[in-house]
């Protein structure tokens, strides 16, 4: 077939291949440390570098949520919800289609405290509490390298 006949062909059947969803990209949920923020991407002010992203991890789908909802529900939630260390705040972002984001500037943040249970240990995951000057707390369970999303914090803001 021609070229000129391919420009000629309907998009439903010759879609433009940027715009086609790639049944395969739902693996990358599972990958580690694969960038998948475009809402971190989007709001970035000049001269910042995200320095640390984690996301949820995988114990969310083996809850009474990821079974009844056959196990869609937590892989959205992981693969929409980001957590982020860059070099000026914390950003965390959660929620598809009501948002929920907490954005905090390093100077504001008193401590980011991690708590983990013995299988979060074992595992490599926790719950994130983050307590800014004025006594406020956010609370993040579940996310997975906890322990290295603090550190990270700890290692920008000194």
């Amino acid at each position: 077939m021609s070229k000129k006949a391919f420009e000629r062909v309907p998009f439903l059947f010759y879609p433009n291949p940027e715009r086609v969803l790639n049944p395969f990209r739902v693996l990358f949920i599972f990958e580690k440390n694969k960038r998948m923020g475009s809402y971190v991407d989007n709001n970035l002010i000049k001269d910042e570098v995200v320095v640390y992203e984690t996301k949820y991890h995988w114990k969310i789908f083996f809850t009474l949520s990821g079974l009844f909802t056959l196990f869609v529900a937590p892989a959205l939630s992981r693969w929409s919800d980001e957590f982020v260390v860059t070099n000026r705040r914390i950003i965390v972002k959660t929620g598809i289609i009501s948002r929920r984001t907490l954005e905090m500037n390093l100077n504001k943040i008193e401590s980011v405290n991690v708590d983990q249970s013995i299988f979060g240990r074992m595992f490599g995951y926790g719950t994130i509490t983050i307590i800014g000057t004025g006594g406020t707390r956010e609370a993040f369970p579940n996310i997975g390298d906890a322990v290295e999303f603090r550190k990270r914090f700890q290692e920008v803001s000194s």
